[in-house]
């Protein structure tokens, strides 16, 4: 497995792809074209995070997500296709299914929210209802999220051990876990049926999230026929003057409190004070190794000095004449 993409690479590189997909959104608004991306895969596969690298740039007018949440009652008596069919792109937009009318083939068909005839109906249905709408001039692309099982259980523990992704788990994601092989083969028969020439499934391998968003994105833009359109210049006119008007007293308005300066303060406060308590251990523990390097000096010299001692005893030593008592001179 390849490593995980680099940090710096990405961002350099989303930011390019992002500058392309306003392109894209320029080219959709001024042509009147229709896109419709569905995107599908595994809970956890890393769907919404590609969806937000790719509408955090564009205007939510022309680029906007579907999600939509359990049938109503009234819904599930309906035409199967029918609750998506409103959501589709008008002229001049591009849609992003958060899950789609593939449902039917994945979570319904593996939790038994739909009958086997339903199902059986769906499949074949489904190519020919995804024809009509490429025949309508809806631009459809298909992709599917991959990811292996280790990948999925570690990014399950991230979502319940972190509150601000809480709510991104649900007791059918849960469940999902017990239902990995079923989910496999609703996932093979449906690229069976509905994985055709017309209207292509994309797998993306979305182990490493950052590598999926720009696999991903690189390639809508390979399989969209957008033609750069240059985006219009602005120039700030002058600002309006006019001194007849008189601005109301800004103390008889109700203004939100500033919490951010006094949040900043005192986190320039504490960071003055961690700054100061770390220059103090700092300084401690270059005084410690002072004292131990003074110690292991005073320790060299005091037995070099001794070793001096006996080395001046010994040549004295050596030089006295054992017969006569005199020092050879």
């Amino acid at each position: 497995m390849p490593k995980k993409l680099d940090k710096k690479f990405y961002y350099k590189e989303l930011e390019r792809l992002q500058l392309e997909l306003v392109y894209v959104q320029r080219w959709v608004k001024e042509t009147g074209a229709r896109v419709a991306i569905i995107f599908e895969g595994r809970d956890a596969a890393g769907k919404g995070g590609a969806i937000k690298r790719i509408t955090e740039k564009l205007n939510p007018r022309v680029c906007r997500v579907v999600a939509l949440p359990e049938p109503t009652e009234k819904e599930k008596t309906q035409w199967y296709f029918q609750r998506y069919v409103e959501h589709l792109p008008a002229a001049g937009e591009i849609v992003l299914f958060d899950r789609s009318w593939y449902n039917r083939a994945g979570v319904e068909k593996v939790m038994g929210f739909c009958t086997e005839e339903q199902y059986q109906d769906f499949m074949r249905a489904c190519p020919d209802f995804e024809a009509m709408l490429i025949r309508s001039g809806i631009i459809l692309i298909k992709y599917w999220f991959s990811v292996n099982q280790n990948e999925q259980k570690r990014r399950f523990e991230d979502r319940i051990n972190d509150p601000t992704k809480r709510w991104k788990i649900s007791p059918m994601d849960m469940e999902s876990r017990q239902h990995w092989v079923d989910y496999s083969r609703a996932k093979d028969t449906m690229l069976r049926y509905t994985d055709t020439k017309l209207s292509p499934w994309y797998i993306v391998d979305s182990d490493d999230k950052r590598r999926s968003r720009i696999n991903c994105i690189s390639h809508i833009l390979s399989v969209i026929p957008y033609e750069r359109i240059e985006l219009p210049k602005f120039e700030l006119g002058e600002l309006q003057k006019d001194d007849s008007y008189i601005r109301p007293p800004v103390d008889e308005q109700t203004w939100v409190p500033d919490v951010a300066s006094e949040k900043g303060k005192e986190y320039l406060q504490k960071k003055e004070h961690k700054k100061d308590k770390d220059k103090k251990k700092k300084d401690k523990i270059n005084r410690d190794e002072q004292e131990l390097h003074d110690t292991i000096e005073y320790i060299i010299k005091s037995n070099e000095d001794r070793d001096n001692v006996k080395n001046t005893e010994n040549i004295s030593a050596d030089h006295h004449d054992p017969l006569t008592g005199d020092e050879d001179i």
